[in-house]
């Protein structure tokens, strides 16, 4: 070991740093290992926190004496440990101890944060992943996966691994979205329309520009009225895929126009009852 990684392992060893202090030696440490040097304000850098390791062993920090509502928090930071959610969450709390420690009164919105935390902590403690939640996460991971790139993280460790579970806090985020409960409502829905049902598209498809090209894409179409206007057809099968907008009635369904080669999915809002022949 050099000299300088030894004066590293001296400060971080020392047990009279703040976590504050440590990382930042831990931070310089790493630099000397990649580099096997340092520049001259690192250097300086080193010599301050041999200084300050120096000064406290020197003159140790009065003990304080906490407050009922310091030990109050305290209590409250060390219930916690283990159960955040990041390392953002686990290092500010180890600096909210720290200030506590020092005699150093809370502002209202560092205490919000620990109330936060603790809501989080609860959600995650009383979390159950029985079969409701699990189908509202597989809508979940359809939708986000058709409108990237929220969550693709998630997405992609779920479509790698069919048991796949994400933290609890994350999950209830991506099902607690207002357009995702959209599109669980519109999932858990019963279909408009049942197999062997005659359909006809209804008049708003005429600005629905995604389904008129995959028509024409499927046909060879190329009309300047819509020719989706003149067609019928027979439902083959219901709730055909995931939902992915959260629009009403934006359930798939799989439908075969007559005179077409093929049948398509078309979600059922762009769909009507068809009138029999000879009916007005």
């Amino acid at each position: 070991m050099t000299p300088t990684a030894r004066r590293f392992e001296s400060i971080i060893d020392a047990g009279v740093l703040n976590s504050r202090d440590i990382v930042f030696a831990q931070s310089l440490y790493s630099y000397y290992k990649r580099k096997g040097k340092l520049t001259s304000g690192r250097r300086k850098c080193l010599a301050g926190l041999e200084d300050r390791v120096a000064d406290l062993r020197a003159n140790p920090p009065a003990k304080v004496v906490a407050s009922p509502e310091t030990i109050a928090l305290l209590a409250r930071i060390d219930a916690l440990k283990g159960a955040s959610t990041s390392d953002w969450e686990t290092e500010v709390l180890a600096s909210f101890r720290e200030q506590l420690e020092a005699g150093r009164v809370l502002s209202p919105k560092q205490i919000t944060i620990i109330d936060k935390v603790e809501k989080v902590a609860k959600e995650v403690a009383e979390f159950d992943f029985d079969e409701t939640t699990a189908k509202s996460f597989a809508i979940a991971v359809a939708y986000y996966r058709n409108n990237p790139p929220y969550y693709s993280n998630v997405v992609a460790a779920a479509d790698g691994d069919p048991n796949y579970v994400p933290a609890p806090h994350i999950l209830m985020k991506m099902i607690s979205n207002k357009f995702v409960q959209k599109v669980i409502k519109v999932s858990n829905e019963p279909s408009r329309f049942a197999p062997g049902q005659m359909v006809a598209f209804n008049s708003t498809v005429t600005n629905n520009t995604t389904l008129y090209r995959r028509y024409c894409r499927l046909t060879g179409a190329n009309a300047a009225r819509n020719p989706l206007l003149d067609l019928k057809g027979m439902i083959l099968k219901g709730d055909t895929g995931p939902v992915v907008s959260p629009a009403k009635g934006a359930k798939p369904i799989l439908v075969l126009f007559f005179g077409q080669p093929s049948p398509i999915s078309v979600e059922e809002r762009f769909l009507k009852k068809a009138k029999k022949k000879g009916k007005r």
